[in-house]
Order: structure tokens, then sequence, then C-alpha cells
């Protein structure tokens, strides 16, 4: 995988088997990825590489970036 192919906020494969949202893409080839698809299973991952993605499994998943966000603060507003 070539580094001007993934953009931030693209949702990914891993070789793992799991998808991931991109939230940043380092000239180096390092990405700080989002996985999970709750509150409960969120979490960031700072370790993975362009090496650890299978394919691009969405170009520019923003809409649904924006509502992970926003079910992530209605949860928030619920436990208050």
């Amino acid at each position: 995988m070539k580094i001007d192919e993934i953009k931030e906020f693209d949702r990914v494969l891993l070789k793992d088997g799991r998808a991931a949202d991109v939230m940043e893409v380092f000239p180096n080839g390092s990405l700080v990825l989002d996985i999970g698809d709750s509150p409960e299973t969120w979490e960031t991952l700072y370790d993975k590489s362009l090496e650890d993605v299978e394919k691009i499994i969405n170009k520019d998943a923003t809409i649904w970036y924006y509502q992970r966000i926003i079910l992530h603060f209605k949860v928030c507003l619920l436990e208050m």
C-alpha cells in the first residue's frame, strides 16, 4: 500500500481482520487508527503502519466518523 493511497478518515481493513478508521497518516508510513463500533469497544492504535493495511474499505468515511462522535457524546450524557 502506498502512502498517497490512504487518507485521513478512510476506513481500512487490517491484515488481522479488524476494520479501522484512519485518524492520521505520517510521512514515514505510521498510522493512528481507531477501531471498535461502540464506546465500550473503541480503541486508538498508535503502533500501526501501511504494512498492516490489507485494503481500503471506504474512502473518506467522514460521515460515519461524525456519527460515531455524536454517539459517543450521547453515551457520555447518559452517564452523567
